[in-house]
């Protein structure tokens, strides 16, 4: 049975009927798995939920009416990516290096999240130390193989890669009834595991939600030294649906800019890429040159975004003066929506061309807790928000 976005709403709406409206964290752990939930979104669910990379919340609305146009071109000006803020914290040290290659630059390397999370894997750039995270993480199960993840390596190839609960298994994989060995390697934090991968040809995973593609023909199994089976898997999940995202992702709408220059030097400007279903907030730096070098992602939304007012969660950049500016996002009706605080200096705000509902708004300079505030055209105050959960205004 294909599992659909219809299903997932209703699934979302099971999990959260007698729930507050805006749903933390800590809610949702305590009503679902953290790693379903996690996994879910990183596929299907990133179309339906803001997610925020600082922020605190997940705000479950209402489907939305249907997508805005289509994204218009790059343009003349080339973006260059960094390593977006993971939801969960930075990835454990150290990285296993795999030696294989993903696409023209980039390598697959494997490390260890947490406790909750396992084993998760990204795309190093040994030419500018970005790493792309792919999605999923693989649990440690003693005595068995956690998911088999499984990505494109842009080259022609399969890699798969996975973790088994035992710290001397030999792992190899069977397709078409030939068997060969995997690579494998160990962390300092899984003293009890096996960590592989390899490189193959054959049939591969079809992207996660799709339906109708033939099933995977590898087989993986763990030997012992003296070559007993111990387990087998033949599972396999794709882990680069977001990174297949992000590269066919075209920027929709207008640059936002602030006219704040960096401390890097260099405008901090605003902008959204993505498809019709869904868009990603970025922050970055013009060097008025004609190349904008991301800072980060600040989330991902749904097109068009969930109108709950103001968005949970600020951000904070660094001027060239010194001075530090405060940035959140509202989506509304409101008229105007300004940032404000104990010495607010030099407020702006930028409208998203392609919604314009969606608002980035700032300030220079505040000094303890930061506060947002929308007006109607007439002037009159609407709502206000301290950023501690969404809604509002």
């Amino acid at each position: 049975m294909m599992y659909t976005v219809e299903d997932l709403r209703r699934e979302l709406a099971d999990e959260t009927r007698d729930l507050a409206p805006r749903v933390t964290f800590e809610q949702v752990r305590t009503r679902a798995v953290r790693r379903r939930l996690r996994n879910v979104i990183g596929t299907v669910a990133a179309t339906l939920v803001p997610v925020f990379a600082v922020g605190t919340f997940v705000a479950v609305q209402p489907a939305g009416p249907s997508p805005s146009p289509l994204p218009t071109g790059l343009g003349a000006t080339t973006i260059v990516p960094m390593v977006p803020h993971p939801s969960v914290g930075p990835p454990s040290e150290p990285l296993i290096s795999t030696g294989l290659s993903v696409g023209t630059g980039e390598q697959l390397v494997l490390f260890y999240r947490d406790t909750m999370n396992g084993v998760e894997a990204g795309l190093s750039d040994p030419n500018n130390g970005r790493l792309r995270e792919l999605d999923g993480g693989a649990a440690v199960k003693p005595g068995a193989f956690g998911t088999v993840f499984e990505l494109d390596d842009r080259r022609g190839g399969i890699i798969d890669y996975g973790v088994f609960g035992r710290a001397d298994a030999r792992i190899e994989v069977t397709i078409g009834g030939k068997s060969r060995p995997a690579s494998t390697g160990r962390l300092p934090q899984l003293p009890d595991a096996t960590l592989f991968w390899v490189k193959r040809d054959g049939v591969r995973a079809a992207p996660t939600g799709a339906a109708g593609a033939p099933t995977p023909d590898a087989v993986f199994t763990a030997r012992d030294a003296a070559g007993s089976v111990l387990g087998t898997a033949a599972r396999i999940q794709r882990s680069d649906g977001s990174l297949n995202r992000a590269d066919s992702a075209a920027r929709i709408g207008e640059w936002m800019r602030t006219g704040l220059t960096l401390a890097a030097g260099g405008e901090l400007v605003f902008w959204f890429d993505g498809d019709q279903n869904s868009a990603i907030l970025h922050a970055g730096r013009d060097d008025g040159a004609g190349t904008v070098k991301e800072l980060t992602v600040l989330g991902t939304y749904h097109r068009p975004p969930f109108d709950i007012g103001f968005y949970a969660g600020v951000h904070t950049f660094e001027l060239l003066d010194g001075m530090t500016v405060t940035v959140g996002t509202y989506v509304g009706p409101a008229a105007t929506v300004t940032m404000q605080g104990a010495n607010a200096s030099r407020p702006g705000s930028a409208r998203w061309s392609a919604h314009p509902q969606t608002c980035i708004f700032w300030a220079v300079g505040v000094t303890g807790p930061p506060t947002g505030v929308s007006k109607d055209a007439q002037g009159n105050v609407v709502g206000a928000t301290d950023f501690s959960k969404p809604g509002g205004g």
